[in-house]
């Protein structure tokens, strides 16, 4: 179902949409209300394609991005990479992280500060397709999470819609996720922060020397671009009342703007830079 932006009235979508041909195609006459509705708020030209062999050979002559609208849900089809960007927190993946990935001992779980008597209240301020926050949300945070791009807030908010109605666990887990549309930074300045823990994950170039990212990665990356302004970023963060800011970043990358760390939990690949408030 289309989902408006909670949180922040008169918001433009527009302008943080990039100059993507994209078309909005729906597989079944049935959704044809729902795909109307929601392809007026994106300002996306609407198809109608039922049978699923013409679906596949008008996919292949588009250009890089289709969002689909089917009755198992809504996803992002990228033309480039043959692959659909879909958010399913029942998936195998998200179920096997969720019982093998290391529970509390996770290092985003050190990095927020979970400990046995204390689980924070966490904003994931770049959600993006919400993994991480629903990580969080499944060792008990309940998770404010931000998205600003158009598109990717459509598929998760459809992804959480179809998690309510998933397993009991799924669903449960969920419940104590929130999203809301619109820029992070105007959320800060309307939403009164009182101790909740902020989490950022900003978007970054990948660089040309690494392994190809993943799939759904790359796709991000095009439609969202660099967050150029994720210096900006942190230092609303840092200026609000939370009581801790948590950067996730690549291991070797610089610090956003230069703002040193309070200390910071590395793994391999990656590292949380951890700013706490005092």
């Amino acid at each position: 179902m289309p989902t408006k932006a909670k949180g922040l009235a008169g918001l433009n979508w527009s302008n943080t949409m990039q100059s993507f041909a994209i078309k909005l195609v729906f597989t079944s006459p049935n959704l044809k209300a729902t795909a109307t509705t929601l392809a007026e708020h994106l300002q996306l030209p609407i198809v109608e394609i039922n049978r699923q062999g013409m679906l596949k050979a008008w996919l292949s002559e588009q250009e890089r991005f289709t969002l689909l609208l089917e009755d198992g849900g809504l996803s992002l089809w990228d033309n480039f990479n043959k692959s659909r960007i879909k958010v399913d927190f029942a998936s195998s993946s998200a179920t096997y992280r969720r019982q093998y990935g290391g529970g509390r001992k996770q290092l985003i779980a050190k990095a927020v500060g979970i400990k046995t008597d204390y689980i924070p209240a966490i904003i994931d301020l770049t959600a993006g397709m919400g993994a991480d926050a629903f990580v969080l949300a499944s060792l008990g945070c309940q998770v404010t999470m931000l998205e600003r791009q158009p598109l990717v807030y459509q598929i998760l908010a459809d992804g959480l819609a179809r998690a309510k109605n998933s397993t009991c666990i799924v669903a449960n887990i969920v419940q104590r996720m929130q999203l809301f549309g619109g820029d992070a930074r105007s959320y800060l300045q309307q939403h009164e922060i009182n101790k909740e823990v902020i989490y950022l994950d900003p978007m970054f170039p990948p660089r040309q020397k690494t392994a190809r990212v993943k799939k759904a990665m790359s796709a991000l990356h095009v439609l969202a671009g660099a967050d150029g302004d994720a210096d900006k970023l942190l230092q609303a963060s840092l200026m609000s009342n939370a009581t801790k800011v948590v950067v996730k970043r690549p291991k070797k990358a610089p610090f956003i703007g230069d703002i040193t760390p309070s200390h910071q939990i590395a793994s391999k690949n990656h590292r949380y830079d951890v700013y706490v408030k005092h």
